[in-house]
C-alpha cells in the first residue's frame, strides 16, 4: 500500500513540476490552454511511446539480428544462399544474436519512446516504427 502511494506522489509530483517548468518557458507565443494542452500531449506521447517503443524496438531488433545472424553465419559456412547452411545458420548464429538485438532493440525503443515522445508525441519515431520495412532498424545509430 506504502509502495503504491509512493509512487503516485512521485508521478504527481513530477507532472506538476513538468506543467510548471514548460508553461513558464512556453507562454510568451502561447496562451496558458495551448501551453497545458501541449504539456498533455508530450506526457501521453512519452507515456504511450516508452512501452509502445520499448516492444517494438525489442522485436525489430530481434527479428533484424536474427537475419543478420543467419546471413552472417550461412556466409562463413561457405554458401550465403544455400538451403543446409542458412538452416545451421538460423539455429546457431540466428537465434544467439536475436537475443541480443532483442535486448538492444528494447533499450533504444525505450530511448525512442522518451526521447521523441516528448519532441514528437505519438510519431512513428516515438513509436520505434520509422523506416521502410520490418528490419530497417538500426539500434548502435541513429
Amino acid at each position: 500500500m506504502f509502495r503504491k502511494s509512493y509512487l503516485a506522489f512521485i508521478l504527481i509530483l513530477t507532472i506538476i513540476l513538468q506543467f510548471q517548468l514548460g508553461v513558464q518557458a512556453q507562454t510568451k507565443n502561447r496562451n496558458i490552454f495551448q501551453s497545458i494542452g501541449h504539456k498533455i500531449k508530450q506526457t501521453g506521447g512519452v507515456g504511450v511511446g516508452f512501452p509502445v517503443g520499448s516492444f517494438v524496438g525489442g522485436f525489430r531488433g530481434a527479428i533484424t539480428e536474427m537475419k543478420s545472424g543467419t546471413e552472417y553465419t550461412a556466409e562463413f559456412l561457405g554458401n550465403k544462399d544455400g538451403s543446409v547452411h542458412r538452416t545451421i545458420g538460423f539455429f546457431t548464429g540466428g537465434l544467439f544474436r536475436s537475443f541480443g538485438g532483442g535486448f538492444g532493440g528494447a533499450i533504444k525503443g525505450a530511448h525512442d519512446g522518451i526521447y521523441y515522445g516528448r519532441r514528437e508525441p505519438f510519431s512513428k519515431k516515438s513509436l520505434s516504427l520509422a523506416g521502410d520495412y520490418l528490419t530497417d532498424y538500426d539500434f548502435y545509430g541513429n
